[in-house]
């Protein structure tokens, strides 16, 4: 029986044999192979399906970044905070008098954004900047040391993060429209499996000297990738994990 995707090889794994396919093929000149040039250009077209619903589905880039940039935005709020304790404790009553009424409306818009969503902390934090910049509280803050910088820093880092947040929830209206790995894995590989495997193969037997390097590099390439879809199966049914196939 000639080498196949294993059915339970996921999106990224069925992807990268496709990649390989793709590499490996250009390495020789199927110019007079046109149905070969068809099954190449339709495990082409079905692969960037494969890999954008891939995109799509993981966000894991966008969602780093996001991480990353709410990370920015309390560690700036942390100084900020920072800097009106410090001015509570001025000898200039009338400073330490202005830093304990902002730190008092802080606290009404709660002086801990990180423990709340992503939302609330956005919400509340653009309330609360929207207050400190009242011309009343603004000549204030002027008078501080070091809270009209970490005020700035805090605004730009906040903007910075409902920008990818706003990006990330655009990403995601998107979603339905693009079809499901587990779906579109399976279309890739049927055609890997039921059109380019067969057709190497035929013309294997007919020219080996030019079709078996070729075939040789896509199965191994195959055999390495269905080893691993078997350990993980395996692992999966042994530690009690329900098989999740049709979910990548």
């Amino acid at each position: 029986m000639s080498t196949s995707i294993y059915f339970y090889c996921n999106g990224d794994e069925v992807n990268s044999i496709g990649k390989t396919i793709e590499t490996e093929s250009e390495k020789i000149d199927t110019s007079e192979d046109p149905i070969f040039t068809q099954i190449i250009a339709e495990e082409k077209q079905e692969r960037s399906v494969l890999e954008n619903s891939i995109k799509y589905n993981k966000r894991g880039s966008v969602s780093k970044e996001l991480k990353e940039l709410d990370d920015i935005f309390d560690n700036d709020f942390t100084c900020l905070k920072g800097f009106i304790i410090a001015n509570r404790n001025m000898t200039s009553e009338e400073i330490a008098n202005d830093a304990n009424e902002i730190w008092d409306l802080m606290g009404k818009y709660n002086r801990q954004l990180h423990n709340l969503s992503l939302e609330g902390q956005f919400t509340n934090a653009n309330i609360l900047f929207s207050k400190l910049e009242e011309p009343v509280m603004k000549a204030k803050i002027d008078k501080m040391i070091g809270v009209s910088d970490c005020l700035v820093k805090a605004k730009a880092s906040l903007n910075n993060a409902e920008l990818c947040y706003e990006e990330l929830n655009a990403q995601e209206s998107q979603i339905e429209e693009v079809i499901a790995p587990s779906s579109q894995k399976n279309i890739l590989r049927n055609i890997i499996n039921e059109k380019l495997l067969p057709h190497l193969n035929n013309w294997n037997m007919v020219q080996p000297d030019k079709y078996g390097a070729l075939l040789d590099a896509i199965e191994r390439r195959i055999e390495e990738v269905n080893a691993k879809a078997r350990a993980r199966k395996t692992r999966n049914a042994n530690d009690g994990i329900e098989d999740e196939t049709t979910e990548d």
